[in-house]
């Protein structure tokens, strides 16, 4: 069987993603550790996490319209420029009083980000076969499983031994390494030319957003995506807020068990990934998500209740190395399902506006943490998370069923024109 990887474009691009997402989740760990760590509070642990939400929700829309004016190449590269030059503040980040500091620079390199995000989902596609989607997001999960498994552990022993200054140091190096592989990919085929217009540069925008609004309005698939992304957003927004918290008091952990734990779903992530490689064309992927997304949330349900029992790391790791097997298969399939459902000319706008739904529910289970984390403790917010996702998957089963849907698993392995009809 043919892999992704004889594309050279589709390599390049794989190994620039590992390379900058390594260090964002080295980021990912060493901001909310050391917020906790010189305020001592989950609501500014939340404000940092929201910090990074609130740009899903004011900037993807815009880079979704912009991805799908620019060439996709040239957004990835000076995205990734402009990242490595916000993320250099957090350099001097050192007590509570610095704390604006954290949300400022967080803000503005998640605006960048959605750039950098719809870039890559909507620039993938166009550097493999349409009957190779599957194994390329499959590819593109291991990707960031392998950069996961890197990323928490480097950057727990690196937060620990040097601080957030070492931290922010190499990851600002990440992005630019990650440019520099950009700038060598060839796409294998042209893009469809966007419609012209020659309404003012306001009335062009707002044409244009509508018009990627109207697929998820429009398209049965994606509007059911969009209903599933809502259903889990919440609970990843208690997640993101609270695993600190939870490693800390409830499993009376430090920064590096943070990394391993964060660290060990990607072993996980790494066996669902290769398995979907292989499989991705095969299985539809309703149910590689609805599956996938159940035995997910009902593993963090273990992962979050088994300290009401046991007090030690050791458990999370193995159960976390257990839920990403099927993390990674549900999202191959969401990605795939998506693209498939979605015409080339208006992919960055509805994969801007999944971010831009993600992030306003997810805020939503941010600000509950914010009021309640204190009071409530993790675990109990925590089993919000695993709960959503459960529901998720059982939505998805339902509501994408051949005989509701009329999505079979040969139409969703060939490319539609539902965007041309919005």
């Amino acid at each position: 069987m043919a892999t992704p990887f004889r594309h050279r474009g589709f390599t390049l691009l794989w190994t620039a993603g590992l390379i900058s997402i390594t260090g964002d989740w080295m980021l990912m760990v060493a901001v909310p550790v050391t917020v906790l760590g010189i305020t001592g509070s989950s609501a500014a642990t939340a404000a940092s996490f929201a910090a990074a939400l609130l740009p899903r929700v004011v900037a993807a829309p815009v880079a979704g319209v912009l991805v799908d004016r620019w060439d996709r190449r040239h957004a990835l590269i000076g995205a990734a420029l402009i990242e490595a030059l916000l993320v250099l503040p957090l350099m001097t980040v050192d007590r509570a009083g610095d704390l604006w500091i954290v949300i400022a620079t967080t803000f503005g390199t998640g605006c960048v980000a959605q750039v950098l995000l719809t870039a890559e989902n909507a620039l993938l596609p166009t550097l493999v076969e349409d009957d190779e989607r599957a194994r390329a997001n499959s590819l593109n999960v291991l990707n960031n499983n392998l950069a996961r498994l890197i990323g928490p552990a480097v950057g727990g022993v690196l937060t620990a031994s040097f601080g957030l200054k070492a931290v922010a140091a190499l990851d600002a190096a990440t992005f630019l390494a990650a440019a520099g592989l950009v700038v060598l990919v060839r796409t294998r085929r042209p893009r469809a030319k966007a419609d012209v217009t020659t309404a003012g540069v306001a009335a062009r925008f707002w044409s244009e957003l509508r018009g990627g609004l109207a697929v998820v309005r429009t398209v049965p698939t994606v509007r059911v995506l969009f209903v599933f992304l809502a259903i889990i957003s919440f609970g990843e927004g208690v997640m993101g807020t609270m695993i600190v918290v939870f490693v800390d008091r409830a499993l009376d952990g430090g920064p590096r068990d943070l990394g391993w734990l964060v660290a060990a779903q990607a072993i996980g992530g790494i066996a669902g990934g290769l398995l979907g490689g292989v499989i991705g064309d095969r299985v539809p992927a309703r149910l590689l998500i609805g599956l996938g997304t159940i035995g997910l949330g009902a593993g963090d349900l273990v992962i979050f209740n088994y300290p009401h029992w046991y007090v030690g790391v050791w458990p999370a790791l193995v159960l976390m190395a257990a839920v990403g097997v099927p993390g990674a298969l549900a999202n191959a399939g969401l990605m795939t399902m998506l693209q498939t459902a979605v015409d080339d000319r208006l992919r960055g706008r509805v994969f801007g506006a999944a971010l831009t739904v993600m992030a306003l529910v997810a805020l939503g289970g941010t600000a509950t943490c914010a009021a309640l984390g204190d009071r409530l403790g993790p675990v109990t917010l925590l089993n919000i998370q695993g709960i959503g996702m459960v529901v998720g998957g059982l939505y998805v089963l339902r509501a994408l069923r051949p005989a509701i849907s009329g999505v079979t698993p040969a139409t969703q392995r060939t490319s539609t024109t539902a965007g041309r009809t919005a």
